[in-house]
């Protein structure tokens, strides 16, 4: 206890002694410095006191910056080019999508547009002709085409005596509509919705039953009623 009080004191004297030699040196420090004029007259001679212009910057040393908008303007150029990309694609796929399907259908007419390079008989057909068509299709297999053929022939039977007009654009639901109702009408509506199925609704048609559609077919086109319109 008494070791620690001694130790304080000589800490406090130490530090009081620092104080003050620190108080005398700065006060012998001058306060004003006396210069000779003649010295200082001498150190002047030769200064230039003149500011001197700046160095003029040449045109290479700062990249010159881009007119204002022409980045937009290149940015919209862009887009504008990929948007005309997309488009020209999706017209590409569309247009080989569509050749690859090939010639469409038309709408359920029985008087079928087909193409040039395809002659296909319909009821404006000679008779003759389809009947020529019926039996090559037959011997081919072709059940469907078949009866495609036997459907139009019926509709050729039909416009040969009156019941009906046969048209390129005319659709089955048209012709029904053109006969009066009675037994040809009824028999024709079968005979159409038999056609309908196996040609409309691609539905390939087995020789079992071809050979229960036949007979139909072959009884409207000989039905002598067809005669009396």
């Amino acid at each position: 206890m008494h070791m620690g009080w001694s130790v304080n004191k000589i800490c406090t004297y130490i530090f009081a002694k620092f104080q003050f030699a620190v108080a005398v040196g700065i006060s012998s420090i001058p306060l004003f410095l006396d210069l000779d004029p003649e010295k200082w007259d001498d150190l002047r001679k030769g200064l230039d006191y003149n500011e001197a212009p700046l160095p003029e910057m040449q045109s290479g040393d700062v990249p010159a910056a881009p007119p204002v908008g022409l980045g937009i303007w290149m940015e919209m150029l862009k887009i504008v080019g990929i948007i005309i990309l997309i488009i020209l694609l999706v017209f590409l796929i569309v247009k080989l999508i569509m050749k690859s399907k090939g010639p469409q259908r038309s709408k359920k007419g029985s008087v079928e547009k087909v193409a040039p390079e395809k002659v296909v008989p319909t009821a404006l057909s000679p008779m003759e002709l389809l009947w020529q068509h019926f039996q090559k299709a037959k011997e081919a297999g072709d059940f469907r085409e078949c009866l495609r053929i036997l459907y139009q022939i019926s509709l050729k039977k039909l416009g040969e005596n009156g019941w009906v007009k046969p048209k390129a654009d005319k659709t089955n639901r048209e012709y029904l509509n053109e006969i009066e109702t009675g037994d040809v009408a009824r028999e024709f509506a079968d005979l159409t919705l038999i056609h309908e199925y196996s040609w409309y609704g691609d539905t390939p048609v087995k020789a079992a039953e071809f050979g229960n559609f036949e007979p139909r077919f072959m009884k409207f086109i000989n039905n002598a009623a067809l005669e009396r319109k």
